[in-house]
C-alpha cells in the first residue's frame, strides 16, 4: 500500500499476455500434431489423429480433410471429426 495525495492506494500493473498464449498454444499444437505422425503406423490414421487434435484444441465441433481425386476429377473426404457431445 502507497499512499497517493495522502489516501491508502495501491499500485497496480497489467500486462496484456493474449498474444504469448496465443504463441504457446501454437507451439503445443504443433508439438501435439508432430506426435500424432510419429506415433501412428499408417498415414490415413495420423490424419484422422491429427484432424481431431486440432480440434479438440481449438475448441471446433467438427471438421474434414477432403483431397481431390484427379483421376475422377472430384473431391472425396478422406478424414472427419466430430465433438459428439455438442451434435447431441
Amino acid at each position: 500500500i502507497i499512499n497517493y495525495q495522502d489516501q491508502p492506494a495501491f499500485y497496480v500493473l497489467i500486462r496484456d499476455i493474449s498474444e504469448r498464449k496465443k504463441n504457446k498454444l501454437l507451439v503445443d499444437l504443433q508439438f501435439a500434431v508432430s506426435q500424432q505422425f510419429l506415433n501412428s503406423e499408417y498415414l490415413l490414421d495420423a490424419i484422422t489423429s491429427t484432424l481431431k487434435t486440432i480440434c479438440t484444441t481449438l475448441k471446433l465441433d467438427s471438421a474434414r480433410i477432403w483431397t481431390l481425386d484427379s483421376k475422377e476429377q472430384n473431391l472425396r473426404c478422406i478424414a472427419t471429426w466430430s465433438n459428439d457431445a455438442n451434435s447431441q
